[in-house]
């Protein structure tokens, strides 16, 4: 007869030891701690512990008793174990996880691997309890090694284990950081490095800096530009000497982002050897070599002795791509060029690439013998421009352009711009007639119009809107300023300022291109609506203005690297509205209105006397509102 296998089901054997362990009668233990007993059966504990199995095969003192009194183990811990040991089965809260796992470990039961398995699976959480810190270097070691985590979360781990063992840290954290996989150099940068144990231990900055070194090539993909500068800081800091491949590597990342390293402050720490590597560099990335030349410009006024580094730097730029009138307004008037022979030489045949000289030396006199500087003037009332030619003190007419609201020209690579009203109008040297490019409905609202890198921005309070005269269209996706009416505007080479505005304003805030968002920097002394504002010698003047009781004269200029703002000489005239300009030398500031009215003047700063004077310009308009800009023809 076939034989047929009954079952009580997969529990049965967990139920029969639950109604043991209930049967405490039939106990033949005990376990005491801290005035606390628990009963329990031998063959149970000792089929499960192989602690006490070794306790009562070895007949010792404890299995004679028939109890023993452990010290090292919580009661409520080893309630847990022993639930454990009559169930195979337990709940643990995280905070318990530390204790578990020491009395799992002293008394050898299966609960060690199952309650390694939570700190591996909640690794993060067990980190964060108060007893992490105080587990033995061994069972740290094993859990660091084992834990399939995140970067910065075995990187908290270490720091919280670390803590309290302040001598360890220069032996062991070298070891932990190898075994964390896949840091990036940013983690190292802005993290790892500005851990005070770290910071303050010179041989541990050594070490986690050759780390970074060891695989710059792989790091420096997904390094920013911020965190590359303080690594450079860090190992001049630590005198690391950067040579080699590492040198290359390090200088063509500052060629790649060569237009966002120069906006930078510590862009003029850069010593000479890594300027001219920069500059010489053929990956190097710039949009114009305007930009180039302007950069040369501000490392070069910001080192002692620039003068036999500035000729090498000159001559890494491509002149032929700059447009003659730059070259002869900007470049020629440059003192740093005017000083030396051999930018001089260079000078002369970029005149003699464009077809403007020959490169005879007697041509070197005049290269702008053609082109004289005009004060431009508009009339805002009825579109009636003018011109007032410095060098001859005359006047020359341009072409009427159709009046608008809010009419504003500037001048963009020497070409001029109207916009009046909703009309955007050009004109180009001798044209008999202004053309219109657009009519794009402009938003409404107070505006400021600035050339910028080849294009013209109008700044708003809400919004910003940029005019690309290449394919003759508005971009309309940038973000304004958040200054109130009354506001002024200026561009430097690298980026857009705006000062001032309604409600005693002093406020100044900067829009930089590649971000394509608007930061604030320190407060003008002064507060000013209706001001003015010029770059001059690498800084931005602020200039007039009302400052909520009266029509001011003050002046002030902002310091690029400092961030600092200083008052100048005063004006002669206090003037609101007005606009000014500048040449190599000196700042002319134009027209505007004060209690009298409409101001038919013009005066020029000096800044080696630091002293205004007037200028006479004999035929200014004593009527109508007057605004203007600087055109060469």
């Amino acid at each position: 007869m076939a034989t047929q296998t009954l079952s009580a089901g997969a529990n049965y054997s967990k139920r029969i030891l639950v109604s043991i362990r209930e049967m405490k009668e039939t106990s033949d233990f005990a376990i005491k701690m801290n005035g606390k007993d628990f009963p329990v059966h031998r063959n149970v504990i000792s089929a499960a512990s192989s602690y006490f199995r070794a306790m009562f095969s070895s007949n010792m003192k404890e299995a004679q008793q028939g109890f023993t009194d452990m010290k090292t183990i919580k009661p409520s811990i080893m309630k847990k174990c022993i639930d454990f040991m009559y169930t195979g089965e337990v709940k643990v809260k995280i905070e318990e996880i530390q204790d578990i796992l020491h009395a799992s470990n002293f008394l050898q039961v299966n609960l060690l691997n199952i309650a390694e398995k939570i700190v591996y699976d909640k690794f993060e959480e067990v980190v964060s309890t108060d007893t992490f810190a105080s587990i033995s270097y061994e069972d740290f070691v094993r859990y660091f090694s084992k834990a399939d985590v995140k970067h910065g979360i075995k990187w908290k781990a270490a720091v919280t284990w670390l803590s309290i063992r302040q001598e360890e840290v220069e032996r062991t954290l070298p070891t932990l950081l190898n075994s964390i996989k896949n840091i990036p150099a940013n983690f190292f940068l802005e993290t790892i490095l500005n851990e005070p144990m770290v910071f303050n231990n010179k041989q541990l900055v050594h070490y986690i800096v050759g780390l970074l070194l060891s695989s710059i090539e792989e790091i420096i993909k997904n390094i920013s530009l911020e965190n590359f500068m303080n690594m450079r800081k860090t190992l001049k800091t630590q005198k690391l000497k950067i040579e080699g491949q590492v040198a290359k590597v390090m200088n063509d990342f500052m060629a790649g982002r060569f237009e966002q390293l120069v906006e930078r402050d510590d862009f003029v720490e850069l010593n000479k050897e890594e300027i001219l590597l920069l500059f010489q560099s053929p990956r190097i990335k710039c949009s114009s070599e305007r930009i180039k030349w302007d950069a040369a410009l501000k490392w070069s006024k910001n080192q002692p002795n620039s003068k036999k580094v500035f000729p090498k730097l000159f001559k890494s730029i491509k002149l032929d791509d700059l447009s003659l009138d730059f070259i002869g307004k900007i470049v020629r008037t440059e003192p740093l060029v005017r000083n030396s022979h051999e930018c001089t030489v260079m000078l002369m045949d970029a005149f003699s690439a464009h077809g403007s000289v020959s490169k005879q030396p007697s041509a070197a006199a005049s290269p702008r013998r053609n082109l004289d500087q005009h004060i431009v003037f508009l009339d805002k009332q009825n579109g009636h421009i003018n011109t007032w030619i410095i060098s001859k003190k005359t006047w020359h007419q341009l072409p009427k352009v159709k009046e608008g609201d809010d009419m504003q020209i500037v001048d963009v690579k020497n070409d001029l711009y109207v916009l009046s009203g909703s009309d955007l109008f050009h004109w180009v040297g001798n044209d008999t007639s202004w053309s219109l490019k657009t009519n794009k409905e402009c938003k409404s609202g107070y505006r400021k119009l600035v050339a910028f890198q080849g294009n013209i921005y109008l700044v708003q309070r809400k919004f910003m809107q940029c005019y690309d005269p290449i394919p003759n269209n508005f971009k309309d996706n940038l973000p304004g300023c958040t200054l109130n009416y009354g506001f002024c505007a200026v561009a430097t080479s690298a980026c857009i300022y705006a000062m001032g505005g309604l409600y005693s304003d002093q406020r100044v805030e900067r829009f930089n291109p590649d971000t394509k968002t608007w930061s604030r920097l320190s407060q003008m002394r002064n507060p000013r609506r209706h001001a003015t504002a010029v770059e001059f010698n690498g800084k931005i003047y602020v200039i007039g203005g009302f400052d909520g009781h009266r029509v001011s004269n003050s002046v002030e200029s902002y310091n690029f690297e400092t961030n600092t703002w200083t008052r100048v000489a005063r004006m002669c005239v206090p003037r609101l509205d007005l606009f000014a300009f500048v040449d190599d030398k000196s700042i002319f500031a134009v027209g505007g209105e004060n209690v009298d009215g409409v101001i038919n003047s013009a005066e020029v700063y000096d800044p080696n006397s630091n002293h205004w004077s007037t200028l006479q310009i004999d035929g200014l308009p004593t009527k109508g509102s007057l605004t203007g800009c600087v055109y060469y023809m």
